[in-house]
């Protein structure tokens, strides 16, 4: 039977592709791809191509970023003062250095790799096995479950019960969806391969695997017509369900973009988690643990960024208010040393903070310095600057004339 390489893949009776399964019958046929040029090869190299990061690797990246460009305008505009109240250039140019390094949390990377590593530790005792490192803190920012309850009624088919998404239900039938939870029935319905039935005489209106064909029915009852999904976001790609993944992926693409949707038992789709039970309470600690993991790397970054920005008011405030430098270069490495590393390791022991698992789930957009960390940071920092700046005063006032405010040794 003709085809072009146009055709849809469903088109090309005439071809057998990797993975397909002969039940009966004998053939022979001509090999045409191998390997990556197979149409799951295709697959697999499209998946190659997904940024992997979690929301924390993301989030601290672009911490990083912001905190690199924030350091290079403090050196320069440190050592200008400087140079304008007429302090050696050396010296400035190893003060601006130096409180360069300083503002850098340095022992950061070593407290997340500790928190991470005993938040997976934690998890294994719960029953949670996690596979990849930086995912113990990604099952925090979970903001969806979606796991459902279907069993064999007296009517000989399944249905569905009740929808959850972000701590909202809805029982199919009822009143319309929240706008999250019309997501969830989105996705229920376009990680479907149910199939409406021609059949003018056919008692259902579904066919397909029954539960596939409930999720159809029960987004349908929320307002997503399965056919309408099809025709505005067609699918790409999948991954159908094995025994061996236990979900099945589609990839979608509409004039919004792209989205892709993954379908399967929970221990299979949350935070590539292997869950070493099919207990939902392993999934609720989890999403505890990940949410105080999380927290407690909040914990650290304010505590050590509040550190840093005393240094750097006090250093750049001094000249403004016509004192002498406060720190030499070997006070503020000093300082920096006893005060990141060990504080920062017992941060990673803190417990849960009281209705950690009330709050809502954090948006994925949420910077790391949201809910006013920020002007925590800069507020409290210049709060203990300046009484730092008013003991160096005092102590100016009432040193003997001659003595030096500070010296290296």
């Amino acid at each position: 039977m003709p085809d072009t390489a146009d055709s849809a893949l469903g088109d090309r009776l005439n071809m057998a592709f990797k993975g397909t399964v002969a039940t009966h019958g004998r053939a022979r046929g001509l090999v045409v791809a191998t390997g990556r040029a197979t149409e799951l090869g295709k697959v697999a190299k499209l998946l190659d191509q997904e940024d992997r990061t979690t929301p924390l690797q993301r989030r601290l990246a672009a911490f990083g970023k912001r905190l690199a460009l924030l350091v290079i305008g403090i050196r320069v505009v440190i050592f200008v003062a400087g140079i304008w109240r007429g302090e050696p250039a050396l010296l400035m140019a190893l003060t601006a250095i130096s409180l360069a390094v300083a503002a850098i949390p340095e022992a950061l990377p070593a407290v997340v790799s500790v928190l991470l590593a005993l938040g997976a530790r934690r998890m294994v005792a719960m029953h949670a096995l996690v596979r990849r490192l930086p995912s113990v803190e990604t099952l925090g920012s979970v903001t969806t479950i979606c796991s459902d309850k279907t069993g064999t009624l007296t009517q000989n088919k399944m249905h569905a019960e009740l929808a959850w998404a972000s701590d909202q239900t809805w029982v199919p039938g009822e009143s319309p969806p929240a706008p999250v939870l019309r997501q969830a029935l989105r996705a229920a319905a376009l990680c479907n391969d149910a199939r409406q039935n021609s059949e003018a005489s056919a008692k259902e209106t579904w066919q397909g695997d029954p539960t596939e064909t409930a999720l159809v029915m029960a987004a349908q009852f929320g307002g997503e017509d399965k056919a309408a999904l099809d025709a505005e976001w067609p699918r790409l790609k999948e991954l159908p369900f094995d025994s061996e993944r236990k979900r099945m992926t589609t990839l979608h693409h509409s004039a919004a973009g792209f989205v892709g949707y993954t379908k399967g038992s929970p221990e299979s789709v949350l935070a590539a988690a292997t869950l070493l039970d099919d207990n939902f309470a392993t999934i609720v600690a989890a999403v505890h643990e990940g949410r105080r993991i999380y927290d407690n790397i909040r914990k650290f970054v304010r505590y050590a960024m509040t550190g840093n920005s005393v240094e750097i008011w006090t250093l750049f405030l001094a000249p403004m208010l016509f004192l002498p430098i406060p720190l030499l270069p070997i006070h503020i490495l000093w300082v920096n040393l006893v005060t990141d590393g060990l504080p920062g390791l017992a941060l990673a022991a803190e417990p849960a903070e009281r209705g950690v698992m009330q709050r809502p789930p954090r948006a994925p957009n949420e910077g790391l310095f949201a809910n006013g960390m920020w002007q925590h940071i800069l507020g409290i920092g210049l709060l203990i600057a300046g009484l730092c700046l008013g003991v160096q005063a005092w102590a100016l006032a009432t040193l003997p004339t001659g003595r030096p405010w500070c010296s290296p040794c």
